[in-house]
């Protein structure tokens, strides 16, 4: 989760760690840069199906990447690269076993290390995927190498909801909000943006759902948004591109923690609100305001005679 440098002091008080795993949660609380200078190349990509079990090494693999976009410390180590296709939108869930060293596993929506969507030390489960190809890697923290067992699950989900997307966003009118659901069910579709990013800092690989509002300028947005996983939100010009576009946002809390918004809009548009989380999906509550500024009607001599007849 978020916010792992707290977790790792904690828990080298604690219980032992092993060093390598506490040294990757720090760098990763804390944005040490990993500088990428390849490109990951999939040309060599093995095939691999829902539901197989493969054994394999990373010994004598290419080291063609560094770094990852959901993550801030460094992968050395050489790579292995399979390609995935599924079918209908499911859970996707890669799983490492048998390993004597510390390998990692990306899954990623297309060849390149920027298009990360779920990753772990010996799970990376991305949810309620929609039908297309995927690459799964194994790779080595800092120089690692060695054998492992690769195990792929894809689960399916059910038919996502009305808003699952943009295109088939509910409308929210100005005046008091108090909105209870699920998103659960719902497909990953925005996020806004990786680690650092300026609208809640955090990413967000979690189910979303979506609202839009039309605010003037003036307008103010006064929002609290809970969910029973750890919940993320933001508002954006744009869904092809929340991150470029995200007005306002927040991911300061935890599970079941209250998430806040407060602002007042400079410019008058059409707004998209994306609940989203962490990761995972869950109930949430949404409650609070959208107070949109009295329209001034314009009066002429004309229009004020016609009061009086």
């Amino acid at each position: 989760m978020k916010k792992l440098l707290v977790l790792a002091i904690c828990l080298l008080v604690a219980v032992p760690v092993v060093a390598d795993e506490l040294q990757k949660k720090i760098e990763a609380e804390i944005g040490i840069p990993a500088q990428n200078e390849r490109a990951l190349d999939c040309t060599g990509a093995e095939a691999i199906a829902c539901g197989q079990v493969v054994s394999s090494t990373t010994v004598g693999g290419p080291n063609n990447v560094a770094a990852y976009s959901c993550v801030s410390w460094t992968e050395n180590g050489p790579e292995k690269v399979y390609v995935l296709t599924t079918t209908g939108i499911n859970t996707i869930t890669a799983t490492l076993s048998g390993m004597t060293v510390d390998l990692d596993v990306f899954l990623l929506s297309s060849c390149s290390e920027a298009a990360c969507i779920a990753y772990g030390n010996t799970i990376a489960t991305a949810t309620c995927k929609p039908a297309g190809t995927y690459y799964v890697v194994v790779d080595g923290y800092g120089t690692a190498a060695g054998a492992f067992t690769l195990t792929i699950a894809c689960t399916p989900c059910a038919e996502p909801p009305v808003n699952d997307q943009c295109s088939g966003a509910i409308e929210i009118p100005c005046g008091a909000i108090n909105l209870a659901g699920t998103t659960v069910g719902a497909t990953d579709n925005y996020s806004p943006g990786a680690f650092g990013n300026p609208c809640t800092g955090y990413t967000a690989l979690g189910m979303d759902v979506t609202y839009k509002f039309t605010a003037a300028a003036g307008a103010s947005l006064n929002l609290s948004y809970t969910s029973s996983v750890d919940a993320s939100f933001y508002v954006v010009t744009d869904c092809a591109n929340p991150s470029g576009t995200c007005v306002v946002g927040a991911d300061d809390t935890f599970t079941g923690q209250a998430e806040v918004i407060s602002h007042v809009f400079a410019a008058g548009g059409l707004y998209y609100l994306i609940l989203d989380s962490y990761s995972g999906g869950g109930t949430f509550t949404l409650t609070g305001t959208l107070s949109c500024p009295d329209a001034v009607e314009e009066t002429s001599w004309g229009r004020v005679k016609t009061l009086y007849r």
